[in-house]
Order: structure tokens, then C-alpha cells, then sequence
């Protein structure tokens, strides 16, 4: 009988695979040439076997190249782990760079739109501060040093400053906060004990941009102020040495004087609703549109 031992020893296996398609492609290629000499030599030992007659010398002998098969199939199978990890890593490493590229044109993308979204805010706030003219603009604008009266009713006047809760990249962090004029309601600031100077402020502030927001004489202001005794507007007065009808003769106080006061503008709205208005016309600004020379502040 024949003794199955290896005749090649393990260094002649020759080198490892570089890739585990290699491997797998030869694993195919080795296996299935070994299981042909193993059959061819199976069927030649079953007919030598069957034989009367048979000679030692004449008795089949397993192929040299099973022997080589077979120990490349095992050392196949011993690199066969670490070609496994070293494909897994490749993949993964192929699909991180596949995924780093995706997102990276996703950002691009986003940060296209973002860009875009960006610029079309900066024209908007742009647009919004030249269409409103000098009563929109910021104090520090150059258009109001100085500033003459105006020629025409405008249409709107500046709050402040509306703090846009955008990124930093947007380059814009406050749009204008316009109201249009004339007022179509009454315009109410409340505030706390904290922030009674800020409303002060803002309040002399609007009076500032009414003043140039109408033609010159076009504007009368009626104060109250019963807290400060007429302090947080006395930089105003100075309006009735022109004349009443810019600044009322005092700044109201006590409670008769406001209540009479407050009575005798109810009186001059129902002078101005029955007789200028007369259901002809919507607001007084509507009406003064069409009086010309006899039009009413």
C-alpha cells in the first residue's frame, strides 16, 4: 500500500496570495485539480486491485503534484484570516471614501443653498434700507447730516434694529425694523421699571424721524407725561417757540389736565371724521392727498 505522507516540505509552498480573490480563485483552481488526480489515481488503483496478478512495481502511485496541492491549499487556508481582515478593510476603507465623498458634495451642496439663501437676505435687507429712505435709515447714515424737511409724505419710519438669528458667515446680523407711516393703529411701547430709559429713548427717537418723515408743519405732537413731569421731552419744547401747531403749549401732567386734553382731541376726531372725512375718505393722510393747500397735520 501506499504511505500518504508529503513528500514537499512547508517553504516550497510558495508565496501568499496578494488579495483573497487570488486566494479564492486559486483555492478553486488547486482543489479541483486535486480531486481529478485523487479520482484518476482511484480508478487506476481499483483496476490494479482487480487484478490476479498484481506487482508491487506496477501498483499505482499518488501523483507528486497532490502533494503540492495540497500543502498550497493549507497554507491557502492558514493565510486565508488575515486576507479576509485585509478585504474587510479594504472594503470598509472603499466605502468611507465613497461615504466622505457623498457627504462632502451634500455639504457643498448645502453650503450653495446656505450661500445663496444668504445673499438673496442681504439684498432683502439691502432693499428694505434704501426703499425706506432717510426715516429707515440708521442714525449713523450719512443722509442725515444733515437732513432738510421733507418734500413728500414717507412712507415708513425706523423702530431699531430686528437681530436676525442667522450664522456669523451670513454677514448680516440685524435687518431694520420698519413700521409703516402713517400709522394705521396707535403704536404702544411698554416696559419695565429696567428698561423705562430704553422706551424714553426710543420714543424720542420716533418723534426724530416723524419730524423728517412729513412736510415741514405737516406734524403736531401732544405730550403726556405725568411720571417725568414733562422731563423725558424737553429737549421737544423748544418745538412750540415755531409755533402750536408743531409742539402743544405744555407737556400734560396732572390727570384734569389729561383728561380735558384727551376730551378735546375726541373732539377733533369727530371734527376730522365728519368734516373732512365725511365717508369720502379712509384717513386723513387719504384726505390730505386731495385738500392740497388746506390740508390738516
Amino acid at each position: 500500500m501506499s504511505t500518504l505522507t508529503s513528500p514537499r516540505r512547508p517553504e516550497d509552498v510558495g508565496k501568499p496570495p496578494a488579495t483573497l480573490s487570488e486566494a479564492i480563485s486559486e483555492w478553486n483552481q488547486l482543489s479541483t485539480a486535486a480531486r481529478d488526480e485523487v479520482e484518476g489515481f482511484l480508478l487506476a488503483h481499483r483496476a490494479w486491485h482487480a487484478r490476479l496478478l498484481k506487482r508491487t512495481r506496477s501498483e499505482p502511485k499518488i501523483p507528486g503534484g497532490v502533494w503540492a496541492h495540497v500543502d498550497r491549499l493549507a497554507f491557502l487556508y492558514e493565510v486565508a484570516p488575515s486576507l479576509r481582515e485585509a478585504f474587510v478593510a479594504d472594503k470598509v476603507r472603499e466605502r468611507s471614501e465613497a461615504l466622505r465623498v457623498v457627504l462632502a458634495a451634500e455639504a457643498d451642496r448645502r453650503s450653495g443653498a446656505q450661500e445663496a439663501l444668504f445673499n438673496e437676505v442681504r439684498e432683502v435687507v439691502a432693499d428694505a434700507a434704501r426703499a425706506a429712505g432717510v426715516t429707515g435709515a440708521s442714525w449713523s447714515d450719512l443722509r442725515w447730516d444733515p437732513v432738510g424737511p421733507a418734500q413728500r409724505l414717507q412712507r415708513c419710519v425706523r423702530l431699531g434694529d430686528l437681530e436676525l438669528k442667522l450664522p456669523q458667515t451670513a454677514g448680516v446680523a440685524t435687518a431694520p425694523a420698519l413700521v409703516g407711516f402713517p400709522f394705521v393703529a396707535g403704536l404702544a411701547l411698554e416696559a419695565g421699571i429696567d428698561d423705562r430709559q430704553n422706551a424714553i429713548g426710543l420714543a424720542r427717537s420716533l418723534v426724530m424721524r416723524l419730524l423728517a418723515a412729513v412736510p415741514a408743519g405737516g406734524i403736531q405732537f401732544v405730550v403726556f407725561d405725568p411720571v417725568s413731569l414733562g422731563r423725558s421731552v424737553a429737549e421737544f419744547r423748544h418745538l412750540s417757540e415755531f409755533g402750536t401747531h408743531l409742539m402743544d403749549v405744555k407737556t400734560w401732567t396732572s390727570e384734569r389736565d389729561i383728561e380735558r386734553r384727551l376730551d378735546e382731541l375726541s373732539a377733533h376726531l369727530e371734527v376730522v371724521i365728519s368734516g373732512y372725512l365725511r365717508g369720502q375718505f379712509e384717513t386723513i393722510d387719504e384726505y390730505n392727498r386731495h385738500a392740497g393747500e388746506v390740508a390738516q397735520p
